[in-house]
């Protein structure tokens, strides 16, 4: 459950970033709530908003799926 609110929160950071072409694509996005997610490293209460805003454990990236 931490884990996952983890993801969706890694994924919201990546959809608001200021360039438009820094953020995920819908379809990224949509392969990556079906992807198998990968256990966060570290208890919830250590991770701070910057780690999580710079994280992308969970992100793949879309340039190694072409």
């Amino acid at each position: 459950m931490v884990g996952d609110i983890v993801f969706i929160v890694v994924i919201a950071f990546a959809c608001l970033r200021a360039r438009p072409k820094a953020r995920p694509t819908i379809k990224l996005v949509s392969q990556e709530f079906l992807h198998v997610k990968y256990p966060i490293a570290m208890p919830l209460h250590k991770i701070s908003l910057i780690k999580l805003k710079n994280h992308e454990i969970f992100m793949r990236d879309e340039s190694h799926n072409k």
